[in-house]
């Protein structure tokens, strides 16, 4: 039963969160679209698997000369969004001592200072169980940042312009939104394991979409199909992953959930990190290489719960 409720609260939450996907592309295309350029590369045969960033590099010196208003626009208005909403969170948020949290955090040894919750953080990485899910944390990381940093890059923007971005990112923020508040009833139906299994089998077809696909504007359609199904394959991640931390973990809840952050972090850095060094064919073989790994260890941990429950019984 907790299972459930944990399911459907991260799918109520990431929902929400999801529509920033939404609100934020649709202003980032409309500004784009007034007053960027909307230049594609002269052979697109270069683009999608075939991509590598350092073939750009002339485009990108011309676009440096290119008028940044945009991205004053664009970097003013998200500024002034977060400034609302760190007021909201201020003002209007109530206190979570309210619920009881000073008492918990009694019962739990007190509070952890900046320094205790990092040795914690740290201690919490020698356990079994999390040990085994980093790789799944990490690849949550892993393939957002390859939507944001090649996907857009090597098959949007190459095939089909810069002010596109938006348009095909807001659709893998309408199915992300409305993935993630559907799997609290597939869940209490299925279990958690098969939603995982079908999120992998999603991904890789995607991955093997991505390495056989010649991006064109000629078929606008596939951009959506693509971006929206990897939205849906980031649903089952997002809310799944959250869901196994505070299933697995529920007296440990500060150390689990900073090591998933941090975890799933590193997955962004790197992919960012290796976005202007590395072509887009090896980077999609390795994903394929990296979600096997993070299925192995996941399941070997589901596995062992199962054991233990077992034992018990």
């Amino acid at each position: 039963m907790s299972d459930v409720i944990i399911v459907r609260f991260f799918g109520i939450f990431f929902f929400l969160f999801q529509t920033h996907a939404i609100w934020g592309n649709l202003l980032s295309s409309l500004v784009l679209k007034t007053s960027a350029s909307n230049s594609t590369a002269d052979d697109i045969g270069t683009c999608g698997a075939n991509f590598c960033p350092h073939t750009d590099d002339e485009e990108e010196d011309e676009e440096k000369k290119e008028d940044k208003t945009p991205v004053y626009i664009l970097a003013g208005v998200c500024l002034f969004f977060a400034v609302c909403a760190a007021a909201v969170v201020a003002l209007f948020v109530d206190s979570m001592t309210r619920y009881g949290e000073d008492e918990r955090k009694e019962l739990n040894g007190g509070k952890l200072t900046g320094k205790r919750l990092a040795l914690a953080t740290f201690k919490q990485m020698l356990h079994p169980y999390q040990l085994l899910i980093i790789p799944i944390t990490v690849w949550s990381g892993l393939e957002q940042g390859f939507l944001s940093a090649d996907i857009t890059r090597a098959y949007v923007t190459c095939s089909w312009g810069v002010d596109k971005i938006g348009w095909t990112l807001m659709c893998y923020g309408i199915v992300d939104a409305v993935g993630s508040l559907s799997f609290g009833p597939v869940v209490r139906r299925f279990g958690r394991v098969p939603v995982f299994l079908f999120g992998a089998v999603l991904n890789a077809g995607l991955l093997t979409t991505l390495l056989l696909w010649r991006p064109s504007p000629d078929v606008p359609l596939v951009y959506f199909l693509v971006t929206g199904l990897w939205g849906f394959g980031d649903s089952i991640w997002q809310t799944q992953i959250n869901a196994v931390y505070g299933v697995l973990f529920p007296a440990k809840e500060e150390e689990a959930f900073c090591n998933y952050r941090m975890w799933e972090s590193a997955g962004f850095i790197v992919s960012f990190v290796w976005a202007d060094l590395v072509c887009v064919r090896p980077k999609i073989y390795f994903l394929y290489a990296w979600l096997g790994v993070s299925m192995v260890g996941y399941l070997y941990v589901e596995e062992i719960g199962r054991a233990s429950c077992r034992e018990r019984v």
